[in-house]
């Protein structure tokens, strides 16, 4: 991703990207690189900058109908972190992302995320190889007890609650919740490779991990039952 930016001025980007890796460490490298070519993010109406847990069929609808409103200075551009894709969204932008004038999305996504072959295509797919930013927090978590672990979500849902979020957490506290499990799983993978016994006792574990990984990505799911069950359910 970084030596993608460090060659192409604004005249040269193509009309959709898709940046997977960590959220807060692709947009500070966009956030740079929008900078160097004197393209202002704060307070300018052509620039969207904008988070959605999961990015719903309605959401695409007004996403296709701003896109078709000419900027301020011509050119529009779009920062979006998305946590996940419903199915009928990615056919609906199919499209957009392919033909798009006078507009450019950066789409930021997790490493991992499921999404159509034909959905992809639209896209020039960057990674960021920046480690996760809750590496050091996922390792304290798999070595603490549940006591522990169940503190620590306290202050996690606390420290990422958002004002607009509905009780059951949502938004902002979502985004990280899922950052944060992703986090967990990646670490928690490479603790058990380590050596064959361990990654058989860990089986279990590792499974659960990834079916509370899925469950985020369904807005009805509550980002504080998951994480508490997870403190709770896993072994290591």
């Amino acid at each position: 991703m970084e030596q993608y930016f460090e060659k192409i001025k604004k005249e040269q980007l193509t009309h959709a990207y898709l940046l997977l890796g960590d959220d807060a460490s692709i947009k500070e490298k966009l956030f740079e690189y929008f900078k160097k070519q004197k393209i202002v993010i704060e307070g300018n109406p052509d620039v969207a900058l904008e988070s959605y847990t999961t990015l719903t069929i309605d959401d695409a609808r007004e996403l296709k109908n701003r896109a078709a409103m000419s900027g301020v200075e011509g050119t529009r551009y779009f920062i979006l972190s998305v946590g996940n894709f419903v199915r009928e969204a990615e056919h609906a932008l199919l499209k957009l992302f392919e033909e798009a004038t006078h507009a450019h999305f950066f789409i930021i996504m997790p490493a991992h995320a499921p999404l159509l072959d034909t959905f992809l295509s639209r896209f020039v797919v960057l990674r960021d190889d920046a480690g996760n930013k809750y590496e050091s927090e996922v390792k304290k978590f798999l070595q603490n007890p549940p006591e522990v672990r169940m503190k620590f979500v306290t202050e996690f849902l606390k420290t990422h609650k958002d004002e607009d979020d509905p009780p059951a957490g949502g938004g902002k506290v979502r985004l990280e919740t899922h950052a944060f499990v992703v986090a967990l799983m990646k670490t928690a993978r490479k603790q058990a490779a380590e050596n064959a016994a361990a990654f058989y006792a860990a089986s279990g574990d590792l499974q659960y991990i990834a079916d509370c990984e899925v469950y985020l990505r369904d807005r009805g799911a509550a980002p504080k039952m998951i994480l508490e069950s997870i403190a709770l359910t896993i072994k290591q």
